[in-house]
């Protein structure tokens, strides 16, 4: 079946063209992800290693809700476009922070949006912003809305789903890409059942026609759908690609990373592999035909998504030029495989997984893993690797790690009332930030969270009164509603936690997040530095500790690798691409929790990143108390 598939994808692209290279930001930052290829790699190069040291603030624009952002603006020949914590769109002067027009939906909403997705035909252009569940496409000349577009100039995503529209919850919190005529996009669901379905959808620029749709849980009949209990459809939902979705321009294909399907933690009720879930998956970008998928874990039930979009890049195998997409989940696991074919550039082991004690469960017997890259988080955990902080606090975690389990051995599934380790759990090892790269010498670089997770399951009775992450934007699905999630369940997940200390630090030791360059080329990495730090431990002289991190990165032509993100300190900084040596360190007026961009105005350069006001909190208090800002903030950089 694997070849047949094989050689009806070879088929079907044979009459293509090679691939040529893809058209990379400049001094426009046109997408998302710097180019529809996700890359985040600039073509500029008047910031370089020898000069980022003279980088200072040039402007800032604070919006006017209050809150937090996770937003890359898009910069078009002069113009920023951004998004409020409020979902607010404004355009600003790109050189000078000067606002031109502010555009409100007026639907409340205080969830998270990454961006905004920009298309033109080179005579007409349009700006599409996402708001709750709609998409509205925005005339940026003037930021009014275009009511030949859907139903008087919006969308609703969650009609065309299953039902009703109003029985569906549907959000985009990341912007979609472009195709020709095509705006593609997935979206967030809820994690706990009832959850509507997360498939994959184009729509047509112009009218708002939907145009095709990828069943992520497969309809009867369809493929994949034998790895789902009968009638699955009509009452599972996930499966959902979050964390955005890029296009090979030229080959015409869609590159989908998806997430897990709900229950995240509780899996009797959907038996089997639960295709598409966890799946990297190419589509045809005209039609919606799937090409090929790889599945990364199996009836998941850790939360394993895949939380950033993939990457395309380029990369030298055994005497050939192969151009590739890359990913990587919350396990920290980095894949990497032939953008035609769906091979695999490394060799995949199974891994044999423990069963899952919870009456009833049906584990998969085996996981696959890449042999290389090595995972880019640690995925299990020795007694002698709890804190170092200080002797009372490594006492302490010594004596709660000996009532853990699964520290030794990945892929443990949660049991009923005892606390499992699974590391690096829901949030990392990259988070939605995700990955940049050099995409013509195959290199990936990451920010990662080396973190420690831990859950259980009880009976439904035992549930907790109220449920969820605490921040649950973060990784891409709202707050449970613990009623509806604990109906008809004899087990439920007793919420998130994390391996912390009394004091509010991670109880694991340090480094907690790191930077990391692999050359994919290889597998090999070629540098891993301590990435973030927390404020007042670095006072007291603990500098290396590193801290978690959500935003990314970008890298520009000249090997300037800006880093945003970073949780715990107030700081943007710039390494130098060949070595993970620190060039340049700027001060943030709150966390950059964003990922960057960089773009040109009348030659001159920029670098962009939104900062947000610091969460309180034990190990947070001195990153809060240092933020001057209340709201959403976004500060540019440029040289004198």
């Amino acid at each position: 079946m694997r070849k047949l598939m094989f050689l009806v994808v070879l088929v079907y692209l044979a009459a293509m063209p090679a691939a040529q290279e893809v058209s990379r930001a400049g001094a426009n930052w046109f997408s998302y992800g710097g180019d529809h290829g996700g890359t985040r790699f600039s073509s500029l190069s008047q910031i370089t290693k020898a000069n980022v040291s003279g980088l200072k603030e040039v402007w800032r624009f604070e919006t006017p809700d209050g809150g937090r952002l996770q937003t890359t603006p898009l910069i078009i020949d002069g113009t920023m476009y951004v998004v409020s914590p409020r979902q607010k769109v404004i355009a600003l002067d790109a050189a000078t922070g000067q606002q031109k027009w502010t555009w409100d939906s007026g639907v409340a909403t205080t969830a998270a949006s990454r961006g905004l997705t920009w298309w033109t035909d080179g005579k007409e252009s349009r700006l599409f912003t996402a708001s709750a569940s709609f998409i509205y496409a925005l005339n940026p000349a003037d930021g009014t809305v275009i009511t030949t577009f859907g139903d008087k100039g919006r969308i609703d995503l969650r009609a065309n789903l299953r039902g009703a529209p109003e029985s569906n919850s549907y959000h985009a919190t990341t912007p979609g890409v472009v195709y020709k005529d095509l705006l593609i996009l997935g979206g967030r669901v809820s994690e706990r059942t009832p959850a509507s379905p997360g498939d994959e959808r184009a729509y047509d620029v112009r009218s708002g026609e939907l145009r095709w749709t990828f069943r992520t849980i497969p309809a009867a009949g369809d493929p994949g759908s034998e790895t789902w209990p009968a009638g699955a459809r009509d009452t599972q939902g996930g499966a959902n690609a979050w964390a955005g979705t890029i296009v090979d321009t030229q080959r015409g294909i869609v590159f989908v990373a998806t997430g897990s399907p709900s229950d995240d933690f509780y899996g009797v009720d959907r038996p089997g592999d639960n295709l598409y879930a966890n799946c990297v998956i190419a589509l045809d970008a005209n039609t919606g035909k799937k090409l090929w998928h790889f599945q990364a874990t199996r009836h998941d039930l850790w939360d394993s998504d895949f939380a950033a979009p993939p990457i395309l890049l380029t990369v030298n195998r055994n005497g050939r030029r192969i151009d590739a997409v890359s990913a990587t989940n919350k396990f920290g696991f980095v894949y990497i495989f032939d953008r035609v074919t769906g091979e695999s550039l490394f060799p995949m082991t199974e891994m044999k997984v423990p069963k899952s004690t919870v009456p009833g469960e049906v584990t998969s017997p085996t996981q696959p893993v890449p042999t290389l890259p090595a995972p880019l988080s640690k995925l299990t955990m020795t007694r002698d690797d709890v804190t170092n902080r200080t002797p009372e606090m490594r006492a302490w975690a010594q004596k709660e790690f000996d009532t853990f389990l699964g520290t030794d051995q990945p892929f443990t599934p949660l049991s009923v009332d005892k606390q499992t380790m699974v590391a690096p759990g829901w949030k990392g090892g990259v988070e939605w930030g995700g990955l940049s790269a050099d995409p013509e010498r195959g290199v990936i670089y990451a920010n990662v969270n080396n973190v420690f997770s831990l859950g259980s399951l009880t009976a439904r009775g035992n549930a907790p009164a109220r449920g969820g992450r605490a921040n649950a934007d973060e990784a891409g699905a709202p707050p449970p509603n613990p009623a509806a999630a604990t109906a008809g369940k004899p087990y439920v997940f007793t919420g998130y936690r994390y391996f912390v200390d009394p004091e509010g630090y991670q109880a694991n030791a340090y480094p907690w997040g790191t930077l990391n360059a692999i050359d994919m080329n290889t597998g090999k990495y070629l540098w891993t530095v301590p990435f973030g730090e927390h404020v007042e431990l670095a006072e007291k002289g603990l500098t290396n500790t590193g801290a978690g991190s959500h935003g990314g990165t970008v890298l520009t032509a000249t090997g300037v690798l800006f880093t945003g993100g970073s949780e715990y300190d107030l700081k943007f900084r710039a390494y130098d691409s060949a070595t993970g040596k620190v060039l340049w360190t700027g001060q943030l007026p709150g966390p950059g929790a964003a990922t960057p961009a960089t773009y040109a105005v009348n030659g001159k350069q920029y670098v962009v990143i939104a900062a947000s006001p610091a969460r309180g909190g034990t190990a947070k208090s001195a990153a809060a108390a240092s933020s001057t800002i209340k709201s959403g903030t976004y500060v540019v950089f440029a040289l004198p």
